[in-house]
């Protein structure tokens, strides 16, 4: 699936697929809203849950990796100097 392909999908839709078929690579705290970003295909979805994420009520996508800089705080560098 390409990214014009998914963002003429409903955003229900939208969120189905990211969380069937997606990746997740971070996770994050915003005020009381819990955020998924996951890497679908080549490009990647954020979807915000609410606080017991028991739904979601939020998504944004890109094809670029703006997306990624809010998570990248959480990444452990050493971890990755290891391998």
């Amino acid at each position: 699936m390409t990214y014009e392909q998914f963002l003429k999908l409903e955003k229900l839709t939208q969120a189905e697929i990211t969380i069937k078929r997606g990746i997740v690579i971070g996770k994050r705290l915003e005020y009381d809203d819990f955020l998924k970003l996951y890497q679908l295909e080549s490009f990647y979805v954020e979807l915000r849950y609410s606080e017991d994420q028991s739904e979601v009520f939020a998504i944004a996508s890109s094809a670029s990796d703006n997306l990624l800089e809010p998570y990248l705080n959480a990444i452990d560098i050493s971890e990755l100097l290891r391998f």
